[in-house]
């Protein structure tokens, strides 16, 4: 995948701006927007969006640089028909911070063990840019929904040339007020109308755009049901198609495009995580590079359990410290405890991520750590096993796990939550042979865990081979009988 093509690039993308999720009244603060378009040929581009820039425009959100920033997935028309499949959003009140002077300190603040130069690669290798253009709010109507628009409509507008002036008073005067109609009735969240300013000129496609916020696709189909309803009682003794259609003499609709948003930044927010050390533990504190095996709940603040890796799979997270640079905190915290201590979390909703968010259904959420062990310094076995399976393919993964196995004992940890996670990326993104490498690995490495039959159950279904998977099911069972799920995929298989 190719995030950007250059820094330059990047940098582009990192102020991107997007349409309808604040609309502008002509008298206040010019807002800026850029758009950036984008494609996910190998299907990562979400990865790099939540683990490095999200955490990064949340980061000049909160310093100010940036009023928001989200990531849209473009649901209609198809790929195929438009030319790109994610559009990244931005918006600035301000046109200097549209290129950041502070890209790299940023970026440090909201992932302090990350390397920047590294990151910047990942960026520009995890996908392509179709287009990135600068646009300036004209009109629009405040958004009357909690928060940015799920959906919106983005039509684009050829105007006759020379004729800008008379359009813009066209959609103000006459069009906005049966949006805000619309508006009254709750058929339509929010509108926007924004001219492009970079790149200028004709050559690069239609100069203005009108955008609608929706908060789901019934909204979207009731706007359209009830858009001359609302016409008529805004213009009720005119004739509409001639008072309304006379706006087609002055621009020409190219195109219309729904996006969907599936990420974005919250509100700057004064919370910070705060951490308290239940118990200080009696054993020796984990340093980066070491490996560490804890335990972590999560529960919501009024102590509902949300997630806890003790009940979904029992057996503990284990990591080398400091190996996840998208992290920035888990290592900080485990490094306040010796071994066999303990440490409480509360982290505001703007410092958790897309998936605590959907974890705490966006509330402020607890966690608690639990260091049960603190293991000799090596490198993360299964993060290097993935970047040889994407740069090499699997034959290579293989024969390099071999040569670590036997030649490099000890500076390399294959450790089973970490080859687990792996095996079910891989699945993931679609690579089932290289899944099952990983996971049939990591149940060889461990006998005696059910949980690591289960995956590798998992990992021959996936692959289509049910004889296997219900051999492995059976076996996590007969380990573990109150092994509910392993149960039920067994029983689903033999149906």
């Amino acid at each position: 995948m190719h995030y950007l093509k250059s820094l330059s690039l990047l940098l582009f993308f990192l102020l991107s701006c997007t349409l309808g999720l604040q609309a502008q009244e002509v008298a206040e603060t010019t807002t800026y927007y850029q758009v950036t378009k984008l494609n996910d040929p190998n299907g990562k581009l979400m990865d790099v969006e939540r683990q490095i820039m999200m955490p990064y425009f949340q980061e000049r959100v909160n310093g100010g640089e940036m009023v928001w920033h989200g990531m849209y997935h473009v649901k209609y028309p198809r790929s195929e028909h438009k030319g790109f499949e994610y559009v990244a959003v931005a918006i600035f009140n301000d046109f200097a911070h549209l290129d950041s002077d502070n890209a790299d300190k940023m970026l440090q603040a909201a992932l302090p063990d990350a390397s920047t130069a590294k990151m910047w690669e990942r960026v520009r290798t995890e996908s392509d840019i179709y287009s990135s253009e600068v646009f300036v709010g004209v009109d629009g109507l405040p958004s009357a929904a909690n928060g940015p628009s799920k959906f919106i409509q983005v039509n684009y507008m050829d105007v006759v040339p020379g004729k800008a002036a008379d359009y813009v008073k066209m959609e103000s005067d006459l069009w906005k007020p049966v949006h805000a109609a619309q508006a009254k009735k709750g058929v339509l969240n929010d509108w926007l109308l924004v001219e492009r300013i970079m790149p200028s000129g004709s050559d690069f496609g239609p100069g203005f755009i009108t955008v609608d916020g929706f908060t789901d696709w019934v909204q979207i189909q009731k706007n359209g049901k009830e858009m001359f309803a609302s016409a008529q009682s805004v213009y009720p003794d005119e004739d509409l198609h001639k008072k309304l259609g006379s706006i087609e003499e002055l621009r020409t609709l190219t195109r219309t495009e729904t996006w969907e948003l599936v990420t974005a930044t919250t509100p700057p927010v004064e919370e910070k995580i705060v951490t308290k050390v239940l118990e200080e533990g009696t054993g020796p504190h984990p340093m980066k590079g070491q490996q560490v095996a804890y335990n972590v709940e999560a529960t919501d603040m009024e102590g509902k359990l949300l997630f806890g890796n003790q009940n979904m799979v029992g057996i503990p997270i284990q990591m080398v410290m400091g190996s996840n640079p998208y992290d920035p905190y888990t290592s900080k915290m485990l490094a306040q405890l010796g071994t066999g201590g303990k440490l409480e979390a509360i982290f505001p909703v703007a410092h958790q991520d897309e998936n605590m968010r959907g974890l705490s259904d966006n509330k402020d959420m607890k966690m608690s750590l639990h260091l049960l062990e603190v293991g000799t310094p090596a490198a993360d076995g299964a993060r290097k096993l993935r970047e040889i399976i994407d740069g090499k393919g699997l034959a290579a993964a293989k024969a390099w796990h071999a040569r670590a196995k036997s030649e490099m004992s000890g500076k390399y940890a294959f450790q089973e939550w970490t080859m687990n996670v792996l095996g079910y990326e891989l699945m993931e993104d679609g690579h089932n042979q290289a899944a099952l490498f990983v996971l049939a690995e990591n149940q060889r490495a461990n006998p005696e865990s059910f949980n690591a039959h289960d995956s590798l159950a998992d990992a021959y279904r996936a692959a289509g081979n049910h004889a296997m998977a219900a051999k492995h099911y059976g076996r996590a069972v007969k380990m573990n009988p109150n092994a509910k799920i392993s149960k039920q995929k067994l029983e689903a298989l033999k149906r």
